[in-house]
């Protein structure tokens, strides 16, 4: 198995793992690996998180988000891409936190917001400063979600 990068336990059991080269899905027995095949570009994820209705979302490298889709038919992408930003310049995303309808991304352009997740469309909430920035953590505490950067939160 490539270099593991992050990790997340699926709902129906198993775990769901980031990778240098996809994402693998291990069910306790056996590993089924997604890359670019299935329709996952690039194939480098860094974070991994399930939203409130158990959907696996990942951050392809520089390209925004990917939703994992269970039930595609045969021959079709088994991820749906979604960009953050028109031009490119905020689909690098460091951080992904669901609240009750929605999401929020950090990415290296600032922190987006979008008001839905089924066909999301972000707006920056914040933008970053001036210099070369990355978030480095995000998460749920007291109700509350925090994108931490290495100089604030």
């Amino acid at each position: 198995m490539p270099f593991a990068i992050s990790v997340d336990e699926a709902p129906e059991g198993g775990l769901w793992i980031g990778t240098w080269e996809g994402l693998s899905r291990f069910d306790g027995r056996e590993f089924e690996s997604f890359g670019t095949e299935s329709g996952l570009a690039p194939a480098l994820c860094f974070e991994l998180a399930l939203d409130p209705e158990g959907r696996l979302w990942t951050t392809p490298y520089r390209a925004g988000l990917a939703r994992f889709v269970p039930d595609a038919d045969e021959g079709q992408t088994r991820f749906r891409t979604f960009a953050i930003t028109a031009d490119g310049a905020g689909d690098e995303v460091d951080a992904l936190l669901f609240d009750e309808r929605g999401m929020w991304v950090g990415t290296t352009a600032g922190v987006h917001r979008a008001r839905e997740r089924e066909q999301p469309s972000f707006e920056l909430v914040w933008p970053a400063p001036a210099r070369p920035w990355h978030l480095q953590a995000s998460f749920r505490a007291e109700g509350r979600g925090w994108i931490v950067t290495a100089e604030q939160a």
